[in-house]
């Protein structure tokens, strides 16, 4: 875990710990048991400088402020301020040593889920908001389409990937521009945009199989096609106005990688598209 800043929060591992730690008590675990899973969770961090005293601190402190500060927890980090001079760490040690907070209500812990079949076209109309090039650009304001062709699964936090991740669907662009949405007919003899000069993307859009007597062999997946993973939120979609102009009920689940793949968000989106039908 990286370090970038000389305060408590300004690391990787505090800021781990205390999404991590707010995650487990979301989903449900008892005080104890969030405070031994993460001990479990971090112990192996404990090997490098400073990281035992961070993960104390810190764990304190998340403890304190939702009240549920342990008698352990709170002798640990004062062992490790007893003596500290620091304005940031003489503040925490005179936190944990008064009067408890109240026990916070913790919110709801939810994961994401897609909101589309794999087979469901979806149609987007590109918009001037966000769009960086707009020298020669003849798109805005025209219909494009996509097919959902897979999910991408990603992992919360360092939760089981098994019990416990986010699901996005992962979209295909299709080879169509124009400015109303095509009837049922018509969607069903669209075929996918092809990449164009996919050699020169060879690096990002294939998967590394083995490596053989020190040369790469490339697994060649379906990287033809120009894929995006859907990283927008159900809000998101609505103010987009990204419509499901075809829902396939009888869909086949379909899980792929993520590697090789735009994520598209509400920032990116006319960018990403513009420029992928450009060239």
């Amino acid at each position: 875990m990286g370090c970038w800043g000389d305060k408590l929060y300004q690391n990787d591992l505090a800021q781990d710990l205390k999404e991590e730690y707010k995650t487990y008590l979301k989903i449900g675990y008892s005080d104890l048991e969030v405070e031994n899973m993460m001990i479990n969770s971090f112990k192996e961090e404990f090997g490098e400088e400073n990281n035992e005293k961070i993960f104390w601190l810190v764990l304190a402190d998340q403890e304190f402020k939702l009240g549920r500060l342990s008698t352990k927890t709170k002798e640990k980090a004062l062992n490790y301020i007893k003596d500290s001079e620091t304005k940031e760490l003489i503040d925490l040690k005179n936190r944990i040593e008064s009067k408890p907070l109240e026990r916070k209500k913790m919110g709801k812990f939810y994961m994401k889920r897609s909101l589309y079949n794999v087979g469901d076209i979806l149609a987007y109309k590109i918009k001037s908001t966000n769009v960086t090039n707009k020298k020669n650009n003849n798109l805005t304001d025209k219909y494009v389409l996509f097919e959902v062709t897979g999910m991408v699964r990603l992992n919360i936090g360092c939760l089981p990937m098994n019990e416990f991740y986010d699901e996005y669907p992962v979209i295909t662009l299709l080879d169509w521009v124009g400015d109303e949405i095509p009837n049922k007919e018509q969607l069903s003899i669209i075929s996918y945009k092809k990449r164009e000069k996919i050699e020169e993307k060879k690096i990002i859009n294939f998967l590394p199989e083995i490596l053989d007597n020190g040369e790469i062999k490339w697994k060649k997946k379906d990287f033809d096609t120009i894929q995006y993973v859907f990283f927008l939120s159900k809000r998101e979609i609505k103010e987009l106005n990204i419509l499901r102009v075809y829902e396939n009920k009888k869909a086949e689940y379909i899980e792929v990688t993520c590697v090789g793949r735009s994520f598209v968000t509400d920032k990116n989106l006319n960018n990403t598209i513009i420029s992928d039908l450009n060239n």
